[in-house]
């Protein structure tokens, strides 16, 4: 018992001093100076001496900062040894035995628990947000722990961790249906998503499983001790949509991104056409877990996945049962808003690094500085840039032809018939595939009403006459299915 009392004083000594020095802080000061100093040395349009100044500068500031960093984190290291060293002095407990304790693979996974528990604590009494109206604009502490919860060794002993808790507490369900909603972004999935949602028999992910999405149902336990609680905001999109802890989000394909990472190329994410079982069984798993957590009634997983997209054939080989729901969306209002966004999160990461950070560890590649399109074949990537409107509205076309090959295993719901008839189309479709819903239930609150206009001047027309024809094509092959 003595040994574990120490061993705890020397975690939280730890992580205070962590906290209180800074350390991510100046690791991150650090990190920019080195990026000063190779952007000045490439910098064509600087003069040599102008060039040499600023990287000599650069060099003596990075010295100065990595010296001082440096020493910070020894005096963090002396904290965490002090309680150590008076117990062994004052015979309270003998040093061998604490750290022979701290070294056990039981204590790393709960101390480290317990570490990142601390700083969200403290980040919520203590924290000041930088941008508090932005989503997933961090203090500093909940930046620490969001990278801690990321890191890969944190997401193995959350997943291993969490499966034992989970097989000894958690409630034994079965999922009985899969259901994905998968489109571009910007498409409408996640008003089908919020649509869904509102039923008793669906679960899906939402903002509350964060940041530890490896080990939900831990962290959704302590949460409910907690009383976590975060007021409604306007999500970083800018579209009017507000957001809370219980909304719900797509957050499965972090899953994907780690068991699958030779998908995920530098500058584009490769297309699957099958998944391996034993792979996947972490996914399944983490549904069951999320099925179990969200409600005693649901027994259906949604997944709202923009990249899902890319792998309908997988899904189909995993989930032979699954429903796979695409919302359609006209092309010239879709890749519109999906260049707005791309301009718009391009000046947010710019902006704050730790932004571009978030969309990369949640597997949000859609737009931004973290853009990395999906190579659908065909899709000839370099023929123009995300800044311009044509490219998006490329790239809906690759997507959408893709989406053509496959419309036998696909279910398609277009905007237009969701902005007009919601109660009409979303019916339709949760009775075909059997999903429960009472005759009561209302959908009209999560589509927008109106018709769906942009400025379409600014895509070249053949461009833009070539995706309204593939949109009539799909639209006319689906309407058979009755769910148009």
């Amino acid at each position: 018992m003595n040994e574990i009392l120490v061993a705890s004083c020397s975690v939280i000594f730890f992580v205070t001093g962590f906290l209180l020095l800074n350390i991510i802080g100046r690791s991150r000061d650090i990190l920019d100076v080195a990026a000063g100093g190779l952007k000045a040395l490439t910098d064509s349009t600087m003069s040599e001496d102008d060039r040499e100044a600023a990287v000599q500068q650069a060099a003596l500031s990075l010295l100065l900062r990595v010296t001082l960093t440096t020493l910070c984190f020894f005096l963090v290291l002396g904290a965490a040894f002090t309680p150590i060293l008076l117990a062994d002095l004052t015979a309270y407990s003998e040093l061998s035995s604490v750290i022979g304790l701290m070294t056990r693979p039981f204590f790393l996974i709960g101390s480290t628990l317990i570490a990142t528990l601390i700083l969200w604590l403290l980040s919520n009494l203590f924290g000041r947000k930088s941008a508090p109206e932005q989503d997933g604009a961090y203090s500093a502490a909940e930046q620490m722990v969001h990278m801690i919860a990321f890191s890969g060794v944190m997401q193995t002993l959350a997943i291993a961790f969490d499966n034992f808790v989970f097989d000894l507490f958690g409630r034994k369900v079965v999922v009985e249906k899969h259901v994905f909603i998968t489109s571009l972004a910007r498409g409408g999935t996640t008003a089908c998503l919020n649509a869904l949602d509102s039923l008793e028999a669906c679960a899906t992910t939402t903002y509350r499983d964060m940041p530890f999405i490896f080990s939900p149902f831990t962290w959704n336990g302590l949460g409910r001790l907690l009383g976590r609680k975060v007021e409604t905001r306007e999500r970083a999109h800018g579209d009017g949509l507000e957001i809370h802890l219980d909304s719900p989000e797509a957050f499965d394909e972090t899953f994907w991104l780690r068991y699958w990472p030779d998908h995920y190329e530098q500058d584009a994410i490769k297309p699957w056409t099958i998944a391996s079982p034993h792979r996947a069984q972490a996914l399944t798993r983490f549904f069951r877990k999320i099925v179990a957590i969200r409600s005693r009634s649901a027994n259906i997983y949604v997944s709202k996945n923009n990249a899902n997209i890319a792998r309908l054939p997988a899904l189909r080989s995993l989930f032979p049962d699954c429903v796979i729901a695409i919302p359609l969306r006209r092309p010239g209002p879709h890749a519109a808003s999906l260049h707005r966004q791309h301009l718009n999160f391009t000046k947010q990461q710019s902006d704050d690094a730790f932004v571009q950070r978030y969309m990369e560890d949640i597997g949000h590649f859609e737009f931004g500085l973290a853009h990395r399109p999906i190579a659908f074949p065909g899709w000839q990537k370099d023929q123009f840039t995300p800044d311009q409107a044509d490219y998006w509205l490329n790239y809906w076309i690759a997507c959408f032809e893709t989406v053509l090959e496959q419309l036998d295993h696909v279910q398609i719901v277009t905007q237009d018939d969701l902005r007009a008839q919601p109660n009409r189309v979303l019916r339709a479709l949760l009775t075909a595939n059997d999903i429960p819903f009472s005759d009561a239930q209302d959908f009209r609150s999560f589509f927008r009403a109106g018709e769906d206009t942009t400025d379409e001047q600014v895509f070249s027309p053949d461009l833009l006459d070539a995706a309204n024809q593939l949109y009539q094509k799909i639209v006319d092959t689906v309407s058979a299915q009755n769910l148009v």
